[in-house]
């Protein structure tokens, strides 16, 4: 079996982002809360919304796993784990995984960059990496007080802004345990050999 040489470090890692990311796909937000909706309407003048949504419980429960991927200083920090890879992936010529972990990069940087629906607040237009900050801040992971003033500002938008959230988080998540896939293929095909750091 062909040997890959990583530093405890690393192997501690990937080890925990595969496990974090498996703790991820059995939550009841992913398992239960398979369908999801959010139908407005005006009806005389009135804005009338019907949710079809995770619960409060569910959505906390996400967002707190998520976090550690998102925040640049966690060791499972998406970016930094799926990076290292897809070098790795490039010295033992798997260049058809190095490619998909590429491609799984692009898809959560675009999903943070990129809206399927344009949210204009206080003139400004929200992008959805302001939107997940925003909900991860002020309302889930932390309690920045501003943050959350503007959760409470958003009124009659706060169902149409937590339906993108939970649009951002499942693609955030594809992105997520698909990169764990491939550190969970390299760990079953290959001999990981722990080496000193250089």
């Amino acid at each position: 079996m062909q040997e890959i040489e990583l530093t405890q470090q690393d192997a501690d890692s990937f080890e925990m982002f595969l496990e974090r990311a498996d703790n991820m796909r059995q939550l009841s937000y992913f398992q239960k809360y398979k369908k999801r909706s959010v139908t407005i309407g005006a009806d005389q003048k009135v804005t009338k919304i019907d949710e079809e949504i995770p619960t409060e419980e569910a959505i906390v429960a996400v967002a707190t796993l998520l976090r550690p991927f998102y925040l640049d200083n966690e060791p499972v920090h998406y970016l930094s784990v799926n990076s290292k890879l897809r070098r790795i992936c490039t010295k033992i010529d798997k260049n058809d995984w190095a490619n998909i972990l590429m491609t799984h990069r692009e898809g959560y940087l675009r999903t943070l960059k990129y809206s399927p629906i344009g949210i204009t607040f206080q003139g400004k237009k929200l992008t959805p990496k302001e939107i997940l900050d925003l909900f991860l801040y002020g309302k889930y992971a932390h309690h920045d007080m501003e943050k959350h003033k503007q959760i409470k500002m958003l009124g009659d938008l706060l169902p149409i802004v937590r339906f993108l959230l939970m649009h951002i988080v499942d693609e955030l998540f594809q992105s997520i345990y698909n990169t764990a896939n491939v550190y969970f293929h390299l760990r079953k095909n290959y001999s990981l050999v722990i080496v000193k750091p250089k």
